[in-house]
C-alpha cells in the first residue's frame, strides 16, 4: 500500500516538475490589432441618454393601465403646478404610498 502511494506522489512531482519547467505562452489570436479587445473605439452602439419620461414610459407599460393612469394624471398635474409650493404639495401628498388604498 505505501509503495503504491509514494509512485502516485513521484509522479504527480514528476508532472508538476515538467509543468512548472514550460514556458507560458498566450493564446495570440490572428487579425487582432496589438491583442487589445477592449477598446472604445469599437465599440457597436452608440451610448443612449435615457430621459424620465423614457424611463416612465417603460414602467408604465410594466405595471398594468390602472396605475399608469394614476401616474400620467399625476405627472401631468406636477407639469402644470406653478410654483414651487404647490409641486411639493403635491409630491407630499402622493409620495411613496401612490395607488396604495
Amino acid at each position: 500500500m505505501h509503495k503504491k502511494q509514494i509512485v502516485v506522489i513521484a509522479i504527480v512531482v514528476a508532472i508538476m516538475g515538467f509543468l512548472y519547467s514550460r514556458d507560458l505562452v498566450g493564446v495570440k489570436k490572428s487579425g487582432d490589432a496589438g491583442g487589445h479587445t477592449n477598446t472604445t473605439a469599437e465599440q457597436k452602439r452608440p451610448a443612449v441618454d435615457v430621459t424620465v419620461e423614457m424611463a416612465s414610459a417603460a414602467a408604465k407599460i410594466a405595471i398594468g393601465s390602472t396605475l399608469a393612469g394614476q401616474i400620467t394624471a399625476t405627472e401631468s398635474q406636477l407639469k402644470n403646478a406653478g410654483d414651487e409650493s404647490a409641486r411639493l404639495g403635491l409630491q407630499k401628498k402622493t409620495g411613496p404610498a401612490m395607488g396604495r388604498s
